[in-house]
């Protein structure tokens, strides 16, 4: 069975200034541009928000703990999760056709059972150690892929998705929280891939609240709340160790 949207449409509010699209761009102009296409969006007459940060202080414990619901390979060793996830994580990143010599191959995942058991794994993929880069940006690009069925869905995107593709695009911006979480071990050069793979998520948020027609109020909250906690986890004090802090 396939949850349907509860809520009418949002329909598109003016445009967020241009932002650059380059790996190399500025991701506090990203966010920043997302906050204000959500913080100015409209339904029916009535303004959804213009605040961002005042309620911040009262809510980030309750925001945190619905952010931090660890997959369940989380309860397993680090080398028997990594054995489960990354099989799967490189079988479904291989069906997205975004690769060379890839083809889009049309998703065998046909049940809400199946989609939300590999997003289990793929939000386990996404907060790996940052030595396991490969499976961190083969889940990132599986779920950025599906999160464009708010838009025009590829044929590699599950039936569920396309069906109800909010329900499940507030699911994926919470596990898209672990990309963004610095890790202990970072080295310089594991630290500038985690930023590719933080600037491809804004990127392709920053497209879906720009472009979708289809957003309902509870995903613009939901994306509203992941660049909350992003900029919180990202201006955390970090002493003593590198991160990506300053980069993205």
């Amino acid at each position: 069975m396939h949850r349907s949207a509860a809520h009418d449409s949002i329909g598109s509010p003016p445009g967020i200034g241009s932002v650059a699209s380059t790996p190399q761009c500025n991701s506090d102009a990203l966010s920043l541009g997302i906050f204000s296409r959500v913080n100015t969006s409209v339904k029916g007459q009535e303004v959804v928000g213009t605040r961002m940060y005042s309620e911040w202080a009262s809510m980030q414990q309750t925001i945190q703990q619905d952010l931090n619901d660890l997959s369940v390979l989380n309860k397993f060793p680090l080398i028997a999760g990594k054995d489960v996830a990354t099989p799967i994580v490189k079988h479904l990143a291989s069906n997205l056709g975004i690769s060379s010599n890839a083809h889009c191959e049309p998703s065998r995942l046909e049940e809400d059972k199946d989609v939300l058991w590999c997003m289990e794994v793929l939000s386990y993929g996404l907060g790996l150690p940052l030595v396991e880069h490969d499976t961190i940006r083969d889940s990132v690009n599986v779920y950025c892929e599906w999160l464009m069925a708010l838009l025009k869905p590829k044929i590699c995107v599950p039936k569920p998705i396309c069906e109800d593709p909010n329900h499940y695009a507030q699911i994926m911006m919470k596990h898209f929280y672990n990309v963004f979480v610095p890790r202990t071990e970072s080295n310089a050069d594991a630290i500038n891939r985690q930023v590719v793979l933080c600037h491809r998520v804004l990127r392709s948020l920053q497209k879906v609240a720009r472009e979708s027609v289809v957003l309902v109020r509870e995903t613009w909250e939901s994306m509203l709340v992941l660049l909350l906690a992003i900029n919180d986890a990202l201006l955390a004090p970090q002493i003593g160790r590198a991160s990506c802090r300053e980069r993205v």
